[in-house]
């Protein structure tokens, strides 16, 4: 079953696959639970620091998190981690997009007629075969 929601969410994933690789960072969905958070790590080739820095004192595991959680997203960053104000607006705009796609598409999937049974009996199941499409959708160049 494919849906216009579904498609429109594969194709802001890919757009902010593709702006994450021309900017230098890494990105992890999570949309298989509750709140949908998107963790942004940076790259190999991330150069990020500070003049009172030496590289010794750079923080590995800097990241930012963003979380969308009863329809406000909140960001939250660690380890020193910043970005531009471009690319945390571009981030923002596709992380909101794809965001509210993929629960429309969850919600439509089991409004469908036999949504009810589908959902007290494969909830797990269609749960997880949603979100192995969506992941399979992240591996497409």
């Amino acid at each position: 079953m494919t849906s216009m929601e579904y498609d429109l969410y594969e194709q802001h994933v890919r757009k902010l696959k593709d702006f994450c690789k021309f900017v230098h960072l890494n990105f992890r969905l999570e949309c298989g639970s509750y709140p949908i958070t998107l963790t942004l790590t940076p790259g190999e080739y991330y150069r990020q620091m500070s003049l009172l820095d030496t590289p010794q004192e750079q923080n590995r595991n800097a990241s930012m998190l963003f979380a969308l959680l009863d329809g406000e997203i909140s960001v939250t960053a660690s380890g020193g981690f910043s970005i531009s104000d471009t690319s945390l607006k571009k981030i923002l705009s596709l992380f909101a997009k794809f965001s509210t796609y993929w629960v429309e598409y969850i919600f439509q999937y089991f409004s469908m007629p036999d949504g009810g049974g589908k959902l007290r009996e494969q909830m797990s199941e269609g749960i997880g075969v949603l979100w192995r499409n969506a992941k399979e959708a992240l591996d497409v160049d």
